[in-house]
């Protein structure tokens, strides 16, 4: 007789397709009447991931529609199966499979879709589900940073709070975001932008947040990573800006960012 585990080790095994031999472990007076009920745990399986997908990927659905997401969803599922007992990750591997899965072809054969469009779209919503369940860290205020002495300013080093990621876009997808999913009226072009627009996405307040920076910026948040301190990053922000402006525009992004709790701490060096 088969252990209680090994009974529901088999079952498990069924119901995310890799074994299909357990009927005999199932009660009932024929085998049709076991496989009904062995479908119905299969169905409520499959239809509860589908329900998590469409949680994290709303705008994803909204655009394919709820047909083509659950064909989608399905073959994600048979090709991407659950291997934890939480379904946290449940959609980490969704854009991959958009991008690189041969049977997507299919799905969009006869649709006026870009692809671009949904491998972004998805790749922001998976970012802003991740940053809810990131790593914690304190979020730095202005009181904090307005103790620091004038004289260590230039030591300061900033570190960025665990959530913190950087994504970069061609299509506005953020705006087109916000315009399906928060009522927004204006209703983006979508086309290509000539360059790639670069997103920070962040949790604060127990909320994903998303904010736009320039170029500029971009390097900024590079540099304050990469655990360089005031001076450093104002000498190098010097090679793109006129030297009077590097201070009020370090100023500005900073001022931004720490009201939006970007940062989680800072350090710097003890003045004697």
């Amino acid at each position: 007789m088969k252990s209680l585990q090994k009974t529901i080790e088999d079952f498990h095994e069924y119901v995310i397709g890799c074994k299909k031999d357990i009927q005999k472990e199932i009660a009932g007076p024929n085998r049709t009447f076991k496989q009904t009920r062995l479908d119905v745990y299969t169905s409520g399986y499959y239809l509860r991931l589908l329900e998590i997908l469409a949680n994290d990927f709303p705008a994803l659905k909204k655009i394919v529609g709820d047909e083509l997401f659950e064909h989608l969803g399905t073959a994600y599922l048979i090709r991407h199966p659950s291997r934890s007992f939480s379904v946290r990750h449940i959609g980490a591997q969704l854009e991959e499979f958009l991008e690189s899965d041969a049977s997507v072809e299919v799905f969009f054969n006869n649709e006026d879709i870009d692809l671009l469009m949904l491998l972004e779209m998805a790749r922001f919503e998976w970012a802003l589900e991740s940053a809810t369940v990131a790593k914690d860290g304190d979020q730095l205020t202005f009181a904090e940073v307005s103790a620091i002495a004038p004289e260590q300013w230039n030591s300061l080093k900033l570190s960025t709070h665990p959530s913190l990621t950087i994504h970069h876009f061609l299509y506005p997808i953020p705006a087109f975001w916000r315009h399906l999913l928060q009522g927004n009226p204006e209703n983006p072009d979508l086309v290509i932008n000539g360059k790639r627009t670069h997103w920070l996405i962040w949790r604060f307040n127990r909320q994903s947040y998303f904010r736009s920076v320039d170029d500029l910026q971009l390097e900024m948040i590079h540099l304050i990573q990469s655990g360089k301190d005031f001076s450093q990053i104002c000498e190098a922000l010097c090679e793109h800006l006129d030297e009077e402006k590097v201070i009020p525009f370090i100023a500005e992004s900073l001022r931004v960012w720490i009201e939006e709790g970007i940062f989680s701490s800072f350090s710097v060096v003890d003045t004697p």
